[in-house]
């Protein structure tokens, strides 16, 4: 298992957790629940980012190793095509969606934190929801 599966595998494991933490202290009004799951986010976003980053190096660096790179890419390819390749297949395109989907979750959780507690723990479970479910299609699909 390489590192980027293993990083979209934990961000499974972590949405998961998002969903169930926000939607217990959502219901109860725990606060800690709900600060717990914003950060799962934070975590989904950090993970999301770093597969992103290994499989468009392994792009970059012709990677043959990765059946999304051999694929898609070739020796020949000029490096512009070869930095957009990791959109041009659907597992790729999914990576890509749950990567912008956790850096701009994060970012509407983070500056969101203190001004709307109830919304924003309802906020957490959707959008744990949302990227569950992206992750989801990428670890069984």
């Amino acid at each position: 298992m390489t590192f980027g599966r293993a990083c979209i595998l934990t961000a499974f494991a972590v949405a998961i957790y998002v969903v169930g933490a926000g939607l217990y202290g959502a219901r109860t009004g725990k606060r800690e629940w709900s600060v717990s799951a914003r950060r799962g986010m934070y975590v989904i976003a950090g993970l999301a980012i770093a597969s992103f980053v290994v499989l468009e190096l392994a792009y970059i660096n012709s990677n043959f190793n990765f059946s999304l790179v051999a694929l898609n890419s070739s020796t020949t390819t000029p490096l512009f095509y070869k930095l957009t390749a990791i959109w041009s297949s659907q597992a790729g395109s999914m990576l890509l969606w749950i990567t912008v989907l956790g850096i701009l979750s994060s970012i509407v959780l983070r500056l969101t934190r203190d001004t709307h507690r109830e919304g924003g723990a309802w906020a957490t479970v959707v959008l744990g929801v949302i990227a569950t479910f992206f992750l989801s299609m990428m670890v069984f699909f």
